[in-house]
């Protein structure tokens, strides 16, 4: 079988299978906008069977933050196949092609969001971030004592630059947030929602929200304050929603201080595993993570296994600043790339997964990894 990349007269056919696939529809009135986004942010791959598309997936080219730094990132999505031409090994080949296309352009991480997660684990990614999920009554709007500074309700055609310096500050916080261009924003961020912005005495803005208000609920997507002022204001303005909606479902950070907010924060919380990462270029990846070498003063050996990318199945050195080939010991750690995924991510820390049988080595080098992995959690807010 022969992966290939589709021309634009053929991504109509990558689109049908979407919804064959997908179980949903698009309008027709739409199509032609869908095809143009295809045509403008993403690379679709295919298999063909008896000259007709039979599987298929799309890359987007996008980057990421880990804290301060941004790293180039390969989106996987809308990895589909006709039901007729399951289980002939289409999508292990057009994964296989996924990880080649991604380290061939530059990127040293993929980002997903799985069907199964067991499925994609055996092809290296791990999961990486959660998706946490509140979901408030209206007897829970209780307003807080009103700070200075003002809320305004936009959409997105007032989109501006300063709620995209928000949005920066926010996500340099964490690892893992998207690097959001203005086409972004403008086509996948907002989609029909409203945008309630905090501005300080100052008129800087510091917080916002995105959300929608149907038969009497609120859907909160997005909440983000960089200031206590921009939380409690921003919190009193969905309470002011309270004779509008019985109902407030929020999806915010896990670790999101709502709960001490709260009279009664016995609130329903729904707690998903969400994202999934993996590095694909370990050379790459591993020359742009800050480590904190300040933190231990002697070196530290990782042998790490890829069975599907042999250039990362290799033994390195992390000493000094340096990231160097070791030569062939068993002192160190072993871990395979899922975990060590994982932990650069943030999303266990190495004692975490010692517990759960994924990393081996001794105590002193465990506590060496764990002083050189920065204390900044992963979040993904997104989706593709």
């Amino acid at each position: 079988m022969t992966v290939f990349k589709l021309n634009e007269n053929q991504l109509k056919e990558a689109m049908k299978l979407s919804e064959y696939a997908f179980q949903f529809q698009i309008a027709e009135d739409q199509i032609e906008e869908r095809i143009e986004t295809m045509k403008q942010h993403h690379q679709v791959y295919g298999i063909n069977e008896n000259d007709q598309l039979a599987a298929k997936f799309h890359l987007l080219p996008l980057s990421i933050y880990l804290g301060n730094n941004q790293l180039k990132m390969g989106g996987i999505a809308g990895v589909a196949t006709y039901p007729e031409y399951r289980r002939k090994g289409f999508v292990k080949e057009l994964l296989k092609e996924a990880l080649f296309q991604i380290k061939d352009q530059g990127m040293s991480v993929s980002l997903l969001h799985p069907f199964s997660v067991p499925f994609y684990r055996k092809f290296g990614w791990e999961l990486f971030s959660n998706r946490m999920k509140y979901i408030l009554n209206k007897s829970d709007l209780i307003m807080k004592n009103h700070p200075n500074g003002t809320v305004k309700r936009l959409t997105k055609e007032d989109h501006s630059a300063e709620i995209e310096r928000v949005y920066e500050q926010y996500a340099e916080q964490f690892n893992g947030m998207l690097v959001r261009e203005r086409s972004w924003w403008q086509n996948s961020a907002y989609g029909n929602q409203f945008i309630a912005i905090y501005y300080d005495d100052n008129g800087n803005a510091s917080g916002y929200f995105m959300y929608s208000v149907h038969n009497r609920k609120m859907n909160v997507t997005e909440f983000i304050a960089l200031t206590s002022n921009a939380r409690i204001s921003l919190w009193n303005f969905i309470c002011q929603h309270d004779s509008m909606v019985e109902q407030v479902e929020m999806t915010i950070f896990e670790r999101d201080p709502l709960h001490f907010m709260l009279k009664e924060p016995r609130i329903k919380a729904e707690l998903t595993p969400y994202f999934m990462a993996r590095i694909v270029d370990l050379d790459a990846f591993l020359a742009q993570y800050d480590f904190q070498w300040n933190h231990i003063d002697q070196g530290l050996i990782l042998h790490i296994e890829d069975d599907l990318l042999l250039d990362n199945q290799k033994s390195v050195q992390l000493h000094a600043g340096q990231i160097l080939n070791a030569h062939d010991t068993d002192a160190g750690i072993h871990l395979s790339i899922n975990t060590l995924t994982a932990v650069l991510f943030g999303y266990q820390r190495p004692r975490e997964l010692v517990l759960a049988g994924l990393i081996a080595g001794s105590e002193a080098c465990i506590e060496q990894l764990e002083a050189l992995i920065p204390n900044r959690p992963p979040f993904f807010s997104d989706f593709f």
